[in-house]
């Protein structure tokens, strides 16, 4: 396994383990994206700083998230508050992803 692919894997463990403790992530709520970084940090002081942004890197570019935010309405903090609103931009942006996703996928399957 690759240095890369070593980190991806911890990424992924470390993103289930965010999962099971905050249910904004677990549901794939919108975020207010950068307090979320801060409060992640703050609530997971025992995670390397670098393992903590790429785990939430992966999370913000899975399918489940796009699809929220291509959904929008209201974002939210990490404890699950209301935390602004998706704007507008930000759900065309995120309909876009999706749709380049889904033609990666349809070609990596011949």
């Amino acid at each position: 396994m690759s240095r890369a692919d070593a980190r991806h894997h911890q990424a992924e463990r470390l993103l289930d383990r965010l999962k099971s403790d905050h249910g904004v992530l677990k549901h794939f709520r919108p975020l207010d994206e950068a307090q979320v970084e801060v409060d992640l940090a703050a609530a997971h002081p025992d995670a390397e700083d670098w393992l903590l942004q790429l785990a939430l890197h992966l999370h913000l570019n899975s399918d489940g998230y796009l699809q929220a935010l291509a959904h929008g309405g209201p974002r939210y903090d990490l404890a699950g508050n209301p935390a602004g609103e998706v704007e507008a931009d930000t759900r065309h942006h995120a309909r876009a992803l999706l749709k380049h996703h889904r033609a990666h996928k349809a070609k990596k399957r011949g």
